[in-house]
């Protein structure tokens, strides 16, 4: 699991848990998630895909039927462009290093 910020900056990376295990499990156990404020400042928060469950902490897209709603859709989309920059971080990595695909 990595975490970057807006810049492509991994700032938390936990890379003990198989490929196999589901990334919002691997969160669940993490010390992001157990310890928030460890890593975080008041109002910064982290961005999920739909598969995890939002927290105080972490901001996630609506699931239907809430997601058809107009401004639950802007933020949904809003939230997976900015979700975007860490996707494209991991695939800077895997291109880099082959051995991480």
């Amino acid at each position: 699991m990595i975490v970057c910020d807006e810049k492509k900056r991994i700032i938390y990376a936990l890379v003990e848990w198989p490929e196999s295990c589901a990334d919002s499990a691997v969160f669940s156990k993490s010390r992001l998630a157990t310890d928030p404020s460890a890593y975080s400042s008041y109002g910064q928060y982290l961005l999920g895909d739909s598969r995890y469950q939002p927290t105080e902490r972490m901001l996630v897209p609506y699931k239907k039927p809430k997601a058809t709603l107009l401004h639950n859709a802007t933020l949904s989309t809003i939230l997976a462009s900015a979700r975007a920059v860490n996707e494209n971080c991991i695939g800077l990595l895997r291109n880099r290093w082959a051995f991480l695909k």
